[in-house]
């Protein structure tokens, strides 16, 4: 039975992580999307993988998306339709 209640709560945490990343992107929180990987965490986006939280994942998030949305900046970026 322990072993189920251990399975929910990772299910429930790995959850609330994808939510939270999802928000961040969304309103382009890059610095808190940032904070939510682990040190030795990377990214793989658009065929390139982003190694370790400082120098890839704060690249590719902090010094990519950012510089491409000046918006971003303040987190109210928004897209035209």
């Amino acid at each position: 039975m322990s072993n189920q209640i251990g399975i929910l709560e990772d299910t429930n945490a790995i959850r609330k992580l994808q939510h939270a990343y999802g928000y961040y992107l969304d309103k382009c929180l890059y610095k808190e999307v940032v904070d939510l990987f682990a040190d030795d965490g990377e990214a793989h986006f658009n065929g390139g993988i982003y190694k370790g939280k400082d120098k890839g994942v704060r690249r590719l998030y902090i010094d990519g998306f950012s510089k491409d949305l000046p918006e971003a900046k303040t987190g109210r970026a928004r897209l035209s339709a």
